[in-house]
């Protein structure tokens, strides 16, 4: 594929799901059942109450005993990220045809990519592309619930505790065990809404645009809110959905339950990725 080839609409699909599903992994990679309900009970009981209610089978990576609760501190994982970038442009793959997609600390994986090539950290490598003198940038960024408040204290975490798949205790000891190791003046990395204001000033010239998606009924609503409202400062095309009752990363539990009806937040991010709706300036959504 020549530097200047276009893929048509499912090939950028299949760049989105297969290759740069960036999962919620940093946290979790390694954790065996017995890990995750020492940190987080209330989670992991949730999750076999959530599965059992749609008839799903819950499923549960089964690692030997002793595992280490994640595989690396930061930055490792941002590190792999860039890797896998890079192989995809020695490809042949013009930036403009990547989709960059997470959900929770997925979303905050992609935001650390963002701010590092804003303000590069010195023990991290460099893309080989250049972004902010030029007109290159990424096709687009989606984020489901993306995880970007890691000690987040807003009200949502308080009146969305009962409903969400993920309660907020879980979210502030997860938080905290990706944070403590990390150096303070680094922790704007990888808790994007602490960053000072216009910290993301120039993320219009890395991304042509941003769909963000959140639960009415998740613990993270109103970070994701904030969060959004962060990005709209610095860039004109950013799409906020709040999906009406859902809970966190709504979306992928409807692709993963294989429900033949999806979501209307799934409909909407599918609408935005084929280019036909939700490509216009500064525009939020809130779903009925």
């Amino acid at each position: 594929m020549s530097d200047k080839a276009q893929l048509s609409f499912y090939e950028k699909i299949t760049l989105l799901l297969i290759i740069l599903r960036l999962r919620a992994r940093f946290i979790l990679e390694n954790a065996t059942p017995a890990q995750l309900q020492a940190i987080s009970i209330p989670s992991y009981d949730a999750y076999l109450k959530w599965a059992k209610g749609v008839n799903e089978e819950p499923v549960v990576d089964h690692l030997p005993d002793g595992a280490p609760l994640w595989p690396a501190e930061f930055p490792t994982q941002l590190k792999q990220l860039i890797s896998a970038i890079e192989r995809l442009l020695s490809a042949g793959v013009h930036p403009s045809d990547l989709y960059l997609s997470g959900d929770s600390s997925g979303g905050n994986l992609i935001m650390q990519l963002i701010s590092h090539i804003l303000h590069p950290l010195n023990d991290v490598p460099k893309l080989s592309i250049t972004f902010l003198n030029g007109p290159t940038k990424f096709g687009g960024v989606i984020l489901f619930s993306p995880y970007t408040a890691l000690t987040g204290q807003t009200g949502s975490h308080a009146t969305n505790d009962a409903f969400d798949l993920v309660p907020a205790s879980c979210l502030e000891t997860w938080g905290k065990l990706y944070l403590d190791p990390i150096p303070e003046d680094h922790h704007l990395y990888v808790h994007a809404n602490i960053a000072p204001e216009r910290f993301f000033e120039g993320v219009d010239k890395i991304v042509q645009r941003f769909i963000i998606t959140g639960g009415e009924k998740e613990c993270l609503r109103d970070d994701i809110i904030l969060f959004s409202d962060i990005l709209k400062k610095v860039h004109g095309d950013v799409t906020l959905i709040v999906e009406k009752d859902a809970i966190h990363a709504d979306p992928i539990f409807a692709f993963a339950s294989k429900t033949e009806k999806l979501c209307l937040a799934s409909l909407q991010v599918l609408e935005w990725i084929s280019e036909e709706t939700f490509h216009s300036s500064d525009r939020e959504t809130t779903s009925t």
